[in-house]
């Protein structure tokens, strides 16, 4: 049945919205209450024109189809509700829509998807424990959440949808928090009017009852003496664990029907991590926080606050509980209640469902004037309500937009008119009063989703594209160039306007914003710096800014901002990527003055009145971005001007000098930076100077200019049958797709043609026709491949090795040197043959094969947990929790690791671990010293997991970790930054950056005696060796080292080891994967260790 369902909402799709129809769904249909009840009850005495429909278990229809005749209850799984959904104009709902996604549902572009969710700004991180995919996809059929703080708002985006958009109005279930008091619980279990009510109210929970055990008799004796007043407790807990009292004043209250009611009638509240809290303290009346298991429950979760800064207290046992509650102040407890709400940005004020009722309206009634209160986001359709004619968008960088914020400011200013812009940064936008918001969907960077502008089309909205560029034609096709005068000027220019052009820009912030970003005392001065740039050009070298970091560190603070792309600077505060956009202009707003290459953050800080050191690249004209505000640093001797011949793109193009590259960046002197620094720090803020253009109009009208640029949007393909274009650099293919299948494609380039059809395959090559069915096939002549030299066989062509080989017979033992020949040959003969693996017979030890497999073979996980709102699976080996599977032997079997001789050596030192992985080898060496075990790792992703498993092995004293790349020299380096074993570090611009040291100089730091040192480091071995040379010779350690990577760096390890490693005992081992020749070990122990 549920196959047939699926096609429903596809069917449904075809049928026309109803005009006023509204459908709620409270708690995935179990119940009928929470924020939808409270705004379908406000609808009601709206007396609006509307049809209510409620999807509710059947078991629960009788309870409310008396009190309710106008309103349908269907079944949650009938076909009834996939039409209603499928047709409403509105839905409401207050969980994520897991069933309905997977049967087909998809929200139609005409309706109004509200989630109002049934939790306040919460005590602990949200828990998913649905498909996380799922969910995601879920989330973006919601156009508005519904939300009471904007720490609420920030929670369900860090956990559900980055891309979400709120409405921060408050939840309409709490507005009855705010009127008169209603008697319904004492009534309901026919209670003494004279008594009060503590509610115990713990979270849900999955383990035992004991963390819910408390003495309730002592309790209320201790309520009844402080507050002199005769108490009786209602307890509600999860369903799972029913209470049974016979007392009269200890009550069961899990069957009451409307928590609400609960928090507004009772007097005082006992809970621990549950929302609950967030709803009581709207009343502030008295709570107290009675968590038991705190100190285990912060390692598998986590929780938004430090709960011994709270107003309620922590109590981790009774005798706690009894004397927070003795001591209790109600005035002081007032007082830091209002401030933690205001902290939280709570804005409850008893109208939400009001507010909410009336948007619902508006949108129904299709009201051009329809309010969202506190946001600026609005959807297509809603657009289209409000009458807009043009939606504007450009580049979806940082510098773009805020230059288009300006050009559209300066229009505004002048025509007072709203404008609707499209933009991947919503957030940037949040605070500008004159623009409405559609949130753009992107295929990749700056290419939009086709069907979002189609859609727009068809409402008559008229995409509109702006850039400050120019552009010269020639052979045919436009190249990019800049425009004539500032790159606001420019804009303007476009939009129609023309004169003197104020070019300096303003960028919004709220008052609140502007307390943050300022991390030193106000007698430093604190200086915001970017290492990185978009381009090259715009990058000065790290070398030379790291020497300007070093000057001036002394004498003024540096905050790096900027992404893990950029190189870290030592000696300035690390905060790339760890803040919002919005808190790096905060943290510029504060700021004393900005370093850095010309980009967006440095528009954002012109945009909040941070003056600038700019590292100015000849590249780009002097007017381009020229601001009176800022000093510009100019290169020496640069006299390459291709960029500004306008017959060359810096932004898209490598540099075109023919002597030296990038000299319009490179050749800034660094003496110069430091003086301009040292000027314009001291110098006023604002100099009061504006930057001043003067323009003529040249109106752009469409998607004139973004053709030039070469973008154009791009649909999604998610059609049944398609046309795929594909066009690479040396070549362009066509594909006609069926259901995901390819059964035809054509490809072409230069004097090449081919015609593939299933699996017969036509090409024309250089004037020759080919015709072959299936894949081409390689003979390979593996025998024609060796010869024999002395004892062992070797590849043609790799003679070379052989005298290396020879060297080390007198310092390996014979088992090291056949396996030694044996995998390095079979990786030769391997790449020799294009990776074609020759199956090994080297290991045939059964017993260990059977004993490998059936360690390895744990490939489901033992759990899970919940780490920034996202579940993580839980693995299990040998006792010891990691978060990463693990994919060989090597840390199982340990057949590398402790032999039972080196116990005694090890045991009262150090051992140093470096490239953690997934941990594992880190536990297993943990058990073999009684001093510290010091881990190095330098993904910030594979570290971060570790921090986590170390807790849940009770391992925080005995490991310290240290998220840092290990190499021969202090400096900083890019990390491939994957979770998994295999992450490396180069030179080369990736992902992420992480600073890189020597073990000699952390050995001295962080006063380590080390005796083992275990390296894993995916091909900075040798050089791991070169930073720990006076290391080893100290404290003489044991060395067990991968040398996988490649047959450069195993020869270079081992030599390294054979003439730097005195008196010495050497061995190579493998893992006992029968199929696997990477995983390579080099095990090295001192001679005095027998």
């Amino acid at each position: 049945m549920n196959k047939i369902k699926k096609y429903l909402f596809k069917i449904f799709r075809f049928l026309p919205l109803s005009k006023n129809k509204i459908v709620f769904i409270a708690h995935s249909a179990s119940r009928f209450d929470c924020n939808p009840k409270a705004i379908f009850e406000e609808l009601l005495q709206s007396n609006a024109q509307i049809k209510c429909i409620w999807i509710l278990n059947k078991k629960l229809h009788h309870e409310y189809q008396d009190k309710y005749p106008n309103v349908l209850f269907v079944e949650p799984n009938s076909i009834k509700t996939f039409f209603h959904l499928s047709t409403c104009r509105v839905f409401i709902n207050n969980q994520i829509h897991i069933y309905y996604k997977k049967m087909g549902f998809s929200k139609r572009p005409d309706q109004l998807y509200l989630q109002t969710w049934h939790g306040s700004f919460g005590m602990k991180h949200v828990q998913i424990s649905d498909n996380i995919d799922t969910v995601h996809e879920a989330c973006t059929d919601m156009d508005y959440w519904i939300t009471n703080s904007f720490f609420e708002s920030n929670v369900y985006k860090n956990t559900f949808d980055k891309n979400a958009k709120f409405i921060e109005i408050g939840h309409a279930r709490s507005d009855c928090l705010f009127s008169s008091c209603n008697k319904n619980i004492y009534s309901y279990y026919n209670l003494d009017p004279d008594k009060k009510i503590v509610l115990y109210a713990p979270t849900k929970r999955e383990d035992s009852f004991n963390n819910f055990e408390l003495d309730f008799k002592k309790l209320k004796f201790i309520l009844e003496k402080k507050f002199q007043v005769n108490f009786v407790i209602l307890i509600r807990t999860h369903r799972n664990l029913k209470f049974d009292f016979k007392n009269d004043n200890i009550i069961d209250a899990f069957d009451y029907p409307d928590v609400m009611e609960l928090v507004k009638e009772c007097d005082v509240l006992i809970s621990d991590y549950s929302s609950i809290i967030c709803d009581f303290a709207l009343t502030y009346k008295p709570i107290f926080i009675y968590a038991k298991d705190y100190d285990t429950f912060i390692l598998t979760s986590k929780l938004y606050h430090d709960y011994s800064k709270l107003p309620f207290g922590l109590s981790k046992n009774f005798n706690e509980l009894e004397n927070c509650i003795a001591n209790f102040d109600y005035d002081t407890y007032k007082q830091k209640l209002k401030e933690w709400l205001e902290n939280v940005g709570c804005i409850e004020d008893g109208k939400a469902g009001k507010k909410i009722s009336n948007l619902i309206i508006q949108f129904i009634n299709k009201d051009k004037n329809i309010n969202l209160y506190t946001t600026n986001q609005i959807t297509p359709y809603i657009a289209k309500i409000m009458g807009f004619k043009n939606i504007y968008f450009t580049f979806r960088n940082i510098g773009d937009q805020i230059i288009m914020m300006r050009s559209l400011e300066l229009l505004h200013q002048k025509t007072k008119q709203i404008f609707l812009i499209g933009t991947t940064l919503p957030d940037l936008w949040k605070e500008v009063k004159f623009v409405k918001v559609i949130n753009l969907k992107e295929i990749k960077p700056h290419i939009y989703q086709k069907e979002q502008f189609d859609l727009m089309t068809s409402y008559g909205i008229k995409p509109i594209f702006l850039t400050q560029e120019s552009f010269n034609k020639e052979k045919g096709k436009y190249i990019r160039t800049y425009g004539p005068s500032h790159i606001v000027a420019n804009v303007c220019s476009k939009l129609g306007l023309e004169g003197d052009i104020a070019v300096d820009l303003h960028f919004p912030l709220s008052e609140k914003e502007k307390t943050f970003g300022r991390f030193v005392s106000e007698n430093r001065k604190q200086i915001a710096i970017i290492s990185g740039g978009l381009q090259r050009y715009k990058t000065y070298p790290f070398g030379k800014l790291q020497q300007v970091v070093d000057e001036l560190k002394d004498r003024y603070d540096f905050i790096q901002i900027g992404t893990k792309k950029d190189l870290p600077l030592r000696g300035a505060l690390d905060l790339r990527e760890k803040l919002t956009l919005r808190e790096v202009a905060s943290t510029l707003y504060n700021s004393d003055l900005f370093v850095g290459g010309i980009g967006g953050l440095m528009h954002m800080a012109n945009a909040v009145g941070c003056p600038s050191v700019v590292l100015y690249s000849e590249a780009e004209p002097n007017y381009m971005v020229n601001y009176y505000n800022n000093i510009n640093v100019f290169p020496k001797n640069n006299i390459c001007l291709k960029c500004t011949e306008g017959k060359h793109c810096p932004w898209t193009s490598p540099c075109k000098a023919e002597s030296q590259k990038y000299s319009c960046i490179d050749n800034i002197r660094i003496e110069d930076v430091i003086d301009a620094i040292n000027k314009r720090i001291y110098m006023p803020r604002n100099l009061n100077k504006t930057t001043i253009y003067n323009v003529e109009a040249k109106k752009v009208f469409g998607l004139e200019e973004q053709k030039k640029v070469g973008f154009s949007f791009q649909s999604l393909n998610n059609k049944y049958i398609y046309l795929d274009r594909k066009k690479e650099k040396d070549k362009k293919v066509l594909q006609l797709l069926i259901f995901g299948l390819k059964p035809v494609s054509i490809l072409w380039k230069k004097r090449y043609y081919k015609l593939r059809i299933f699996n017969i395959h036509l090409s024309f090559d250089k004037f020759k026709f080919k015709f072959r069915i299936g894949r081409e096939k390689e003979d390979i002549d593996n025998a024609n491949l060796t010869y024999r030299i002395g004892n062992s066989e070797w590849i043609k062509g790799y003679e070379k090795y052989y005298n290396q080989f020879l060297k080390l017979q007198k310092y390996f033992d014979k088992k090291s040197l056949e396996l030694l020949h044996y995998i390095f040959q079979i990786k030769l003969l391997s790449k020799k043959t294009n990776k074609q693996y020759i199956e090994s017979e080297y290991f045939d030890n059964k017993k260990r094969l059977i004993l490998r497999n059936e360690l390895i073979g744990l490939k489901h996980s033992v759990g899970n947990l919940f780490l920034e709102g996202q579940p993580i699976d839980v693995y299990m080996y040998g006792g010891f929790i990691t978060l990463i599977q693990q994919t060989n032997s090597y840390a199982l079997l340990h057949e590398c690791f402790i032999k039972g001789s080196y116990f005694s050596y090890i045991k009262s030192n150090d051992i140093i671990d470096i490239g953690i992985g997934n941990g594992l080898s880190s536990f297993y060496l943990s058990k073999y010293t009684d001093k510290k075990l010091y881990c190095f790792e330098a993904s910030n992703k594979v570290y971060d997991l570790f921090l986590e498993s170390v807790k849940l092995n009770n391992k925080q004293e005995k490991i310290m970790s240290y998220n840092l790349a290990i190499g021969s020299k202090k400096q900083s380096v890019y990390v491939s930054n994957r979770i998994d074993n295999g992450n490396k570090t180069s030179l080369s611009i990736q992902s992420h950056s992480v600073f890189m040291d020597t073990i000699d100089n952390l050995v001295e730091e962080l006063c380590i005696k080390p005796k083992m040192i275990n390296i894993w480091v995916n091909g900075d071995e040798y050089d791991c060796l070169i930073g720990m040379f006076s290391t080893i010779k100290i404290f003489r350690p044991i060395l067990h080292i991968n040398i996988s990577y490649s047959a450069e760096i195993l020869f270079r390890v081992i030599d390294f080891a054979i003439n730097s490693l005195d008196n010495y005992n050497f061995k190579i081992r493998k893992t006992i994967e029968p199929h696997i020749v990477q995983e390579l070990f080099l095990i090295a122990t001192p001679k005095e260790l027998k």
